[in-house]
């Protein structure tokens, strides 16, 4: 999977990342269809969210699509994060912090094969 993003920290604190891309392929199994094929080179697009509300908390959330819609994944997630120090939200801007966050579920998708 390749991707190419675009990330911003808007005057309220609030960031938001947008990224699209290719995967090498996805397998459209569909649990009442006995269509099994593979599609290449599809196309990869989501979103990031990080909106903080007070020092200890903000509302997180993030969103990954494969495509075909028919048989693609779809990864999403929105709640609220809480920092039990003051300020854990400042970290994420910081000079080391980390472009990407870690690969997980809405970012990182995994086939699972039969």
């Amino acid at each position: 999977m390749v991707n190419a993003y675009s990330r911003r920290t808007w005057a309220s604190g609030a960031r938001t990342s947008l990224w699209a891309g290719v995967a090498n392929g996805h397998q459209n199994v569909v649990w009442v269809l006995p269509d099994n094929s593979r599609d290449t080179h599809v196309f990869v697009y989501g979103s990031e969210l990080a909106l903080p509300l007070s020092p200890r908390f903000e509302i997180t959330g993030a969103a990954n699509f494969i495509t075909p819609t028919s048989t693609g994944t779809v990864d999403a997630f929105l709640g609220i994060t809480f920092y039990p120090g003051r300020g854990g939200s400042r970290g994420a801007r910081g000079t080391f912090a980390p472009l990407m966050s870690v690969a997980n579920n809405p970012s990182f998708a995994v086939n699972l094969r039969r």
